[in-house]
């Protein structure tokens, strides 16, 4: 696709260049052709006992331990998330000392004006 893009926008400049083109993407077909067919070999496959990843989590627990840990650990990654808000501003303050700037630059202009205009 990109290649057709770059053939539409340069073959008034180089009009043998959709000619080129087609002729090095029959060889580039031809050579991936090969290199899928030929010189790529499939990985030899090896017998496993089972399919599945086993974890030894939670083996010997019942499920009210492993709910419990779960729940726990579901607590501890929001209080983790409530501290880094904490920690980091929403608005950053250079942000902030640039609002304040703008509020009182409006305050002076809107103030000199007034007392020009009376």
């Amino acid at each position: 696709m990109i290649q057709y893009g770059y053939l539409v926008l340069f073959a008034a400049s180089f009009p043998l260049a959709p000619a080129l083109a087609l002729i090095f993407n029959v060889i580039d077909f031809r050579i991936d052709s090969r290199r899928l067919l030929w010189w790529n070999q499939r990985p030899t496959p090896h017998r496993d006992n089972d399919i599945a990843f086993n974890s030894q989590f939670g083996r010997g627990e019942s499920l009210h331990i492993k709910f419990a840990i779960i729940i726990g650990f579901e607590h501890f990654i929001f209080l983790f998330k409530f501290i880094i808000s904490l920690i980091i501003p929403d608005v950053p303050t250079w942000v902030k000392n640039s609002q304040k700037e703008g509020t009182l630059l409006t305050y002076l202009f809107t103030e000199t004006t007034e007392v020009e205009d009376q």
